[in-house]
């Protein structure tokens, strides 16, 4: 099987964290999840993607009623990535999340979260 060209790992699951002390929740974080399953074997990072000539990029998971359920980061190819991968590949079909939000830098230098 030939290896995805891009990569994504799940840094924070903040719906985990939001039942974290509930006696009734017996959830597991999904932090450290990383995909598709057929991705290359480095870590996710500024300075991998640098180094391999990839696009780096910060994103944010939420459900329909806007609710936070996970970050992470992804690299991928040029300015092809696929900044939906994180959502269609796991986001949405394990926790049911909606939408992406990607972390940009605007016209003015500032940074923000875009939804996708």
């Amino acid at each position: 099987m030939m290896s995805a060209n891009y990569k994504w790992k799940i840094t924070k699951d903040h719906l985990h964290e939001s039942f974290e002390g509930d006696e009734f929740y017996e959830g597991e974080s999904c932090a450290g999840v990383e995909g598709p399953s057929n991705c290359f074997d480095e870590e996710v990072t500024q300075q991998v993607a640098d180094e391999k000539g990839l696009s780096f990029a910060q994103w944010r998971c939420y459900d329909d009623d806007g609710v936070l359920y996970t970050e992470g980061v992804m690299m991928g190819p040029g300015e092809d990535i696929d900044s939906f991968a994180p959502l269609h590949d796991y986001c949405m079909p394990a926790l049911g999340c909606t939408s992406i939000h990607i972390r940009e830098q605007n016209s003015r230098g500032l940074w923000g979260w875009n939804p996708l």
